[in-house]
């Protein structure tokens, strides 16, 4: 190969959405050079394929993984190169679109630096690759709703004989039939300012050369400026032909590590017209201030928020901030949910030290009881699918498809009880504080998060045994009252980021509250995918409820 990839340091990382009906180890003659090269390749296999029945929404699981492998690279400072070949290149625009428009973000934050269209399809937003009636020929689809076709040969891989191309036929495996039906919410190429590169393939009898150039020029007649290249080879180059590939992504990346003048894109939204000044001040001292100076003083921390959460809107593009302190080191953190182009902020703990002190001791005086009581009776609409549907109370979008929980993972009582007793400041590791029995599971940090669009101040704690972690956020008599959406999608966001790492999100709900809230609020959260669960896979114990709190769990 005439060009020689030198990779360091600035080079993205390259993460590649996979055909239909293909997997990772299709790309392999393709992907092995450059990760031999030193540049770090992630492809992941499509969660359409791993599906036994269509669930209805397999296109956009799809995104959901490839925009959660993305923020992996940039929640540690990597920058990362989109690569997309065919049908990828619809999930993964839509993982754009859920990256840019809800993204919890941080200082040294990396970005996606550049979309690469490898003979791939580029749709509207708001479109399904087979709409308008359109088919695709050779599709077979089965009862359950996944897909396969009659001839991948002749659709696929038509620049090498049969014999050639028997490897990577043995390898291809059904797919859920959603994938080409389901509409898409975002056009990622169009709308965040992305550099765009199209690879065309001359030999393509699937995505073929003239509809490449009728998606390119759709990109450009929506202003989008487009690096075009050709290549010898038919729709599964990366297997058959690679070498060019291998080339053009080479020089791609080595070109994005050396530019470092280029200004991030936008992340979401145009700035709102003239926008006040963001307040400099961490958001408990900005909100301490402002209760200083109302004569009306509230003893309720969710009240209290409620008082200033519109004067913060117009100080700051931050929709929610999370705090967490390290259960052992007391050592504080925190992290800002945004849609802006500015990005999240870290707290310093040098900065933060003195109201760390005062939260500390709020969060010791409350905290969460545990007993044993009949779950209460209430009414709860479900269907084998509603997880993966959109809410229709609460709007909020479910990218993720959870699985059954017949038990999930938090403390006992006793050893939670235990550590919380914890003080401020402790100068070393508290063995004896959390010591847990080999079959509990240990708090290791806890969380205040604020919810600036919603009204909502929200507690709660991390928990974690083995490998699993889990993050607890209490929804007390104060919260239910309120607008929930809000904080629960950026409740899901960070449970999901690399601050938090949590494969669940469980939500305590009051059951001191209204029984007609509960339930409410409870049929709200099962139409999101959350679901009821005990507490058994974390206790010492069987059967294991609370008298204070229903527990709804769901997989991030």
């Amino acid at each position: 190969m005439p060009f020689q990839i030198t990779a360091n340091s600035k080079t993205p990382a390259i993460v590649l959405a996979c055909g239909a009906w293909h997997v990772p180890e299709h790309y392999e003659p393709m992907v092995k050079p450059l990760r031999e090269a030193g540049i770090d390749v992630a492809v992941p296999k499509n969660q359409s394929l791993i599906v036994q029945k269509d669930p209805g929404k397999a296109m956009a699981m799809d995104a959901a993984a490839i925009a959660r492998l993305t923020q992996q690279f940039t929640g540690r400072g990597k920058d990362v190169v989109l690569v997309m070949h065919s049908y990828g290149g619809i999930y993964g625009s839509e993982a754009v679109g859920m990256i840019n428009e809800s993204k919890v973000t941080r200082i040294g934050a990396g970005r996606i630096r550049r979309l690469v269209y490898l003979a791939a399809h580029a749709v509207p937003k708001g479109t399904a690759f087979l709409s308008s009636g359109r088919t695709v020929p050779g599709i077979e689809t089965s009862e359950n709703g996944m897909m396969t076709h009659s001839d991948p040969y002749g659709r696929y891989y038509t620049d090498v004989t049969r014999e050639q191309a028997e490897p990577a036929l043995q390898l291809l495996q059904p797919m859920a039939a959603s994938t080409f039906t389901q509409e898409t919410s975002y056009a990622g190429w169009k709308d965040y300012g992305i550099p765009v590169t199209f690879i065309i393939c001359k030999q393509d009898t699937a995505v073929t050369p003239e509809m490449c150039e009728g998606y390119i020029a759709r990109m450009q007649e929506a202003g989008v400026k487009v690096d075009v290249h050709r290549v010898e080879g038919g729709h599964c180059s990366h297997f058959t032909k690679p070498e060019p590939l291998i080339e053009i992504l080479g020089k791609l990346v080595n070109d994005e590590a050396g530019d470092l003048l280029r200004p991030p894109h936008r992340l979401s939204a145009p700035p709102r017209p003239n926008p006040t000044p963001p307040s400099t001040l961490p958001p408990w001292q900005f909100y301490e201030m402002a209760t200083l100076l109302s004569n009306n003083h509230s003893s309720s921390s969710s009240q209290h928020y409620k008082k200033t959460s519109h004067e913060s809107k117009r100080h700051s593009n931050t929709q929610a901030s999370a705090y967490i302190v390290d259960a052992s080191t007391m050592a504080l953190t925190g992290f800002h949910y945004t849609t802006s182009a500015g990005g999240g902020l870290v707290v310093g703990l040098r900065s933060a030290r003195a109201h760390h002190h005062h939260r500390l001791r709020r969060l010791q005086a409350a905290p969460p009881r545990g007993g044993v009581a009949a779950t209460p009776q209430f009414t709860s609409r479900k269907s084998g699918n509603t997880g993966r549907q959109n809410s229709l109370v609460m709007d909020l979008r479910n990218t993720n498809t959870p699985k059954k929980h017949s038990a999930v993972a938090i403390p006992a009582k006793p050893a939670l009880r235990s550590a919380l007793k914890h003080t401020f400041p402790t100068p070393s590791p508290s063995p004896e504080t959390h010591a847990y029995s080999a079959t509990c599971a240990a708090v290791r940090e806890y969380v205040e998060m604020w919810d600036y669009a919603g009204g909502a101040r929200f507690r709660g704690f991390v928990v974690e045994k083995g490998d699993e972690r889990s993050l607890f956020i209490f929804f007390d008599r104060e919260v239910l009252g309120q607008d929930l959406k809000p904080g629960l999608m950026a409740q899901l966001e960070f449970a999901s980021s690399e601050a938090f790492e949590c494969e669940q999100l469980v939500v305590c709900v009051d059951r001191s509250a209204d029984d007609e809230l509960i339930a409410d609020v409870a049929r709200d959260l099962n139409w999101v995918g959350f679901e009821l669960m005990t507490l058994d896979a974390w206790a010492a114990t069987t059967n294991c409820l609370s008298d204070r709190w229903l527990f709804l769990g769901m997989e991030t």
